[in-house]
């Protein structure tokens, strides 16, 4: 089995830098939330807020969670690569010692 490294370790950082789509969405959250502070002021307005957040909810925690996950999967990614990396080293001083 070959694991290129390499180009793992490239895959990472590109998966890595994807998450920092987290920062970013959170600075527009911010301001979704401002606008949606306006909503529901009104008789239409309350009548539109009550079918509004509870989708609204669910869409936040599925958005939250798929722009935090780029950086989880490619801190596991690369301890993947060092984890190879080592066991590689040490099976071949393994191997030359005998």
């Amino acid at each position: 089995m070959q694991m290129y490294t390499d180009d793992m370790s490239v895959a990472m950082n590109a998966l890595a830098a994807a998450g920092k789509i987290e920062g970013r969405w959170k600075n527009q959250y911010d301001v979704i939330l401002g606008l949606e502070s306006q909503l529901g002021n009104g008789p239409l307005g309350r009548a539109f807020a009550a079918d509004y957040n509870p989708s609204a909810e669910q869409i936040v925690g599925s958005a939250d969670s798929l722009v935090a996950a780029p950086e989880q999967m490619a801190q596991n990614g690369r301890d993947c690569v060092q984890t190879y990396l080592t066991a590689e080293d040490r099976n071949t001083q393994t191997f030359e010692s005998a």
